[in-house]
């Protein structure tokens, strides 16, 4: 059952693509190079630069990767393309962790004009999370 979704499931190697380009870019970001909308930012906190942080959060964030991973399996058996979108937010969810744990804070280097500082991490989250918000 894994197997043949891994085997037929195209989408899946694109998020594992993107955690690769992501982590790829983090490392950019860490070595100081910047251009137009590129560069680093460290944050600390959660999305949207909400003012949480330290070892609650990481628990917190430990505790719904592994609810997602059991949503993941449930889903597989059911709903594939729900399990494709979970691949999404646990492989964004599990690079900006490996930042935090490595860091102490999360490698952000896409600057949206003046707007919002992000990563490649963070649009994965918000890809995968949009066939839920559209199901509800």
């Amino acid at each position: 059952m894994l197997k043949r979704f891994f085997l037929k499931n195209s989408a899946f190697y694109l998020a594992a693509g993107f955690f690769v380009v992501d982590r790829f870019l983090k490392y950019l970001a860490m070595q100081g190079k910047s251009f137009y909308f590129f560069s680093l930012a460290k944050n600390p906190f959660i999305a949207f630069s909400i003012p949480l942080r330290g070892q609650l959060l990481n628990i917190s964030i430990i505790l719904s990767l592994i609810g997602l991973i059991y949503l993941f399996f449930f889903y597989l058996n059911k709903k594939r393309f729900f399990a494709t979108a979970l691949s999404f937010v646990i492989l964004g969810a599990l690079s900006n962790l490996m930042d935090r744990f490595a860091y102490g804070y999360v490698i952000d280097y896409v600057h949206f004009f003046g707007l919002s500082i992000f990563n490649l991490a963070d649009a994965m989250i918000i890809f995968g999370v949009i066939p839920f918000a559209l199901w509800l």
